[in-house]
């Protein structure tokens, strides 16, 4: 029993917490779409008839630049970008080749007149180190119609551990 009691207070002071880690924005502030949430018709980006309805109204997809919002580094794509309370959307975000290793996290904010905002992990593809997607239901009242905004976040580990310059 000491013996058990000895080695416990040996190991004990060798287990820590995992070391957290500290993120930085990779991509431009500015990388954000609206689409509309209560509506009566479905639009989307082609993939039933190739019309790109969303591509027509300008809503459901995002060219992602660098944190100097000059540089391509992906797209995301949000479809249907317009459809009824209760529909799923499917968020995708496609981070190009030459950036994809320089990505740790990508997350979807979602802000809706009225109800606030939340943001959601997307989970990595087990493939494609570039790509990210998520699927989120859209809730409301009956008879509700908004224009919800969608930023897309990429994330790099932040090599100074959150520290401030």
């Amino acid at each position: 029993m000491h013996l058990l009691l000895l080695l416990l207070v040996l190991f004990l002071p060798g287990c820590k917490e995992e070391d957290k880690i500290y993120y930085e924005l990779f991509n431009c502030t500015e990388d954000y779409t609206f689409i509309e949430v209560g509506s009566d018709e479905v639009a989307d980006h082609g993939q039933e008839d190739e019309t790109d309805e969303c591509g027509a109204l300008g809503m459901g997809q995002i060219e992602l630049k660098s944190s100097t919002c000059e540089s391509a580094v992906g797209q995301a794509v949000v479809d249907p970008c317009m459809a009824p309370i209760g529909t799923e959307h499917e968020i995708v975000v496609y981070i190009d080749t030459t950036q994809a290793d320089k990505v740790d996290r990508v997350t979807v904010r979602l802000e809706s007149p009225g109800r606030g905002a939340d943001e959601y992990v997307l989970e990595p593809d087990s493939a494609d180190p570039g790509i990210y997607k998520t699927t989120l239901v859209s809730v409301g009242t009956k008879d509700e119609k908004r224009e919800d905004f969608v930023q897309i976040k990429l994330f790099a580990v932040d090599p100074d551990g959150g520290e401030e310059d």
